[in-house]
């Protein structure tokens, strides 16, 4: 299973060696408006066994409990990376679509649906949370 990736422009790359602690997809506006898409397909990993290298820029959002995600993105072609969390440090959401290989990487679950676009159909009946999970359910 692949776990490097990179941006579109190959400026930044990245590896871990780490297995995934959670693999989902979100809906919520703010992926949405990210992604440029109508949801954001995640990974989260150990944050400490996360390297990358290259020219990141770093958009601070805000989380629906008002606590800030750092979004960082390729500097030159904008590709968005990861985000990392100031109040979470041992984790890193990779975005799936900046991976070399994300075909085995198939989602767990999917948060946020209160604000899932009424046209989105997945084949798979995956587990549906209308906002995040309640803190200690599994993904």
């Amino acid at each position: 299973m692949s776990k490097s990736g990179g941006c579109l422009c190959a400026s930044v790359s990245y590896k871990t060696p780490a297995e995934p602690l959670a693999k989902f997809i979100c809906h919520c506006i703010n992926c949405q408006k990210q992604s440029g898409s109508a949801f954001s397909m995640n990974i989260i990993f150990p944050k400490p066994q996360f390297d990358f290298d290259g020219p990141t820029a770093i958009y601070i959002d805000k989380n629906a409990t008002g606590k800030d995600v750092h979004r960082h993105f390729c500097s030159i072609c904008g590709t968005p990376l990861f985000s990392t969390y100031p109040h979470n440090p041992d984790i890193i959401l990779l975005k799936a679509g900046s991976l070399s290989d994300a075909a085995s990487y198939e989602p767990s679950a999917q948060i946020w649906c209160d604000s899932r676009q009424d046209w989105v159909k997945f084949a798979d009946d995956y587990p549906e949370h209308g906002k995040m999970p309640p803190k200690g359910k599994p993904l």
